[in-house]
């Protein structure tokens, strides 16, 4: 990208931005004004998170072999969908909170030891429209109620990720914190890449599984 188009779009972004905060604020659930997230439906996206991997999807046939653990908290689907949505493209970054949150109980109840939560970084554009990097924001709330540190290790990059920094990872046990997970490739790529660069094991946990574009349904991972 030249710096003439990358000046467009970053004005152009600031722009949309700009108009967006002119519009009304409403509940990413029932769209009542006011809020990005009443009270009924904060209540209904914690009990639908709550629900975990066990109530998402069915048995995996060829998991990420990088994982050592998989876990997610709902489906990408209703309520859960809509918060996500207004979180990683419509700049809502106050929704991170009970996102994060569920996360952190999630694991804190099925996941196995970790020493690092590690989060998967979105790309340079995305973050260029929102003004955040929805991962990092993701795995700084999970990080802080799991009482874990939270390195940002990981770099995208063409061919998948880069490790920043090694030796802040070198033996430890991971989990990595994203959105959604699909297929699983991406958290597959990141943990190969960590691996590589000298961490114990690794596994993840993501707010919701999409099953919508997946070519095999997933289950969460036996540890072990």
């Amino acid at each position: 990208m030249s710096i003439l188009v990358g000046l467009r779009y970053t004005v152009g972004s600031i722009a949309n931005r700009a108009f967006e905060l002119t519009l009304p604020v409403t509940c990413a659930g029932c769209y009542r004004p006011g809020t990005t997230l009443c009270g009924d439906c904060r209540s209904a996206l914690e009990e639908r998170l709550a629900a975990g991997s066990s109530g998402a999807g069915t048995i995996v046939s060829k998991p990420p072999a990088a994982l050592h653990q998989l876990e997610w908290c709902g489906r990408f689907e209703g309520i859960t969908r809509r918060a996500l949505e207004r979180f990683t493209l419509g700049g809502e970054r106050g929704i991170s909170e009970p996102l994060g949150r569920a996360i952190a109980n999630h694991w804190a109840n099925t996941g196995t030891d970790a020493d690092v939560v590690v989060p998967i970084p979105t790309t340079s554009v995305r973050v260029r429209q929102l003004g955040y990097d929805h991962g990092v924001l993701l795995g700084r709330v999970a990080a802080r109620r799991l009482d874990l540190p939270v390195p940002q290790v990981l770099r995208r990059t063409p061919a998948g990720f880069d490790v920043l920094e090694p030796a802040r990872i070198v033996g430890r046990s991971i989990v990595l914190v994203d959105d959604v997970v699909v297929t699983g490739a991406t958290l597959g790529a990141a943990a190969s890449a960590l691996l590589a660069a000298g961490a114990r094991a690794v596994s993840a946990i993501t707010v919701a599984r999409d099953d919508s574009h997946a070519r095999q349904p997933m289950l969460a991972l036996a540890a072990g």
